[in-house]
């Protein structure tokens, strides 16, 4: 019924060797290998029956397809999650350190379902998953619980889970000794953006360029057009029990096809992998292998109180012809590039992506022509696999768009 082990393939935007894809899960850098574990539909080109797809890779280029990881079954799907190695043997575990994976279980169809917090063990590292069926962690109140995001708290030596009520717009946090049994600390919400769900958080500590350590929380659901769907950011302080800011959010990317992205654990440097979609065309998309792709991995930094960006890959882009560097340097006046299908006209004043000759968006003319006014000094812009992803002033603003 699943996939077998594939041979690797080359691609610096994953794409599962069939199936549907979307948020990226359980990132994690663990025995020299990057794993990406996936939502993932086995079965068809479209959303459901959603499992956990999974892959290797030593550079984040060469790609190893393994089996469904953690499979749907007649009455669940697998939602979102993470991976954390319990180095400690926290949990107890009879076998002693292991991966420990913590995902929504989607119980329920469409409309009457509940989401839960399941936890599973993996003695293989990552291969194969020994689903614990007594323990989970729900939400009494709330049908709307998921997308866990588990990282080691070392100030105080415990572990820390941040979840998502996406209707209600709220952050909660919980803390344990053990992986297993939580206890909540506190909450976050703010007024705006409120266009779309909040979810698929993360929480993680960045340096600014003075060497002073910031909290951010990532979050996805509304997209600067307030229309459809993106990402966005908070940076504050996080004491070990709640998340606080006086600072608004900010945007992540400004493009369309930037969602869900999440970052590694086990690297030092941190490292966000994003899905290269939208909810409001994503599904509607011809049906190929161009409907699920990621976007390039990206290396993150604080400068000047905002993310920065940058491609991370530990192969050299360079040295690919599969994907084409397609303009870098000043921008000091107006540089029109035609991608056939993407027409692109940058300048000192901003930016405009035209993909009305798009063949996968010629339905969908709101979202054919882009433009973004910004103040543009210096500009990036790599394209493969019809993704454009636009780094402005070092990072400071980026575009993803598919055409």
């Amino acid at each position: 019924m699943f996939m077998t082990k594939h041979r690797q393939v080359q691609q610096f935007h994953f794409v599962p060797p069939r199936g549907w894809m979307n948020d990226p899960n359980g990132l994690i850098y663990h025995k020299g290998k990057y794993h990406v574990f996936y939502q993932h539909n086995p079965m068809a080109n479209e959303f459901g029956h959603i499992s956990w797809g999974h892959a290797v890779s030593g550079d984040l280029f060469n790609w190893e397809h393994l089996p469904v990881a953690i499979p749907a079954t007649a009455n669940s799907m697998i939602y979102s999650g993470c991976v954390v190695f319990d180095k400690s043997n926290t949990l107890s575990h009879p076998d002693g350190p292991c991966l420990v994976a913590l995902f929504t279980e989607h119980l329920g169809d469409q409309y009457e379902y509940v989401e839960r917090v399941a936890i599973a063990t993996s003695r293989d590292d990552g291969l194969t998953w020994d689903i614990d069926v007594k323990q989970r962690l729900a939400h009494l109140n709330e049908k709307d619980f998921r997308d866990p995001k588990v990282f080691w708290y070392r100030p105080e030596q415990k572990w820390v889970l941040v979840m998502a009520l996406p209707k209600k717009h709220q952050i909660l946090f919980y803390e344990s000794s053990d992986l297993k049994n939580w206890s909540q600390t506190g909450s976050f919400t703010a007024p705006f953006p409120r266009g779309q769900f909040w979810e698929c958080p993360d929480l993680f500590p960045l340096n600014d360029e003075n060497g002073q350590v910031h909290w951010v929380l990532s979050l996805s659901g509304a997209n600067p057009d307030e229309k459809t769907w993106g990402m966005f950011y908070f940076v504050g302080d996080f004491n070990g029990l709640e998340f606080t800011t006086e600072i608004p959010y900010q945007w992540l990317d400004h493009g369309h096809d930037y969602y869900a992205g999440i970052t590694f654990e086990g690297l030092k440097d941190r490292v966000m992998l994003a899905w290269s979609g939208n909810w409001a065309y994503a599904q509607k998309l011809p049906s190929c292998n161009r409907k699920s792709m990621m976007a390039f991995p990206r290396r993150l930094s604080l400068r000047q109180g905002q993310i920065n960006q940058e491609p991370y890959t530990a192969h050299p882009l360079s040295s690919s012809k599969t994907i084409k560097l397609i303009f870098e340097g000043k921008v000091n006046q107006q540089i029109e590039i035609n991608l056939n299908q993407l027409k692109i006209t940058i300048c000192p004043e901003g930016i405009t992506l035209d993909r009305s000759a798009s063949t996968c968006f010629r339905k969908f003319k709101e979202h054919q022509k882009l433009k973004y006014e910004i103040s543009v000094r210096d500009a990036q812009i790599f394209q493969a696999d019809s993704i454009v992803e636009i780094f402005i002033n070092h990072g400071a603003f980026c575009i993803t768009e598919r055409y």
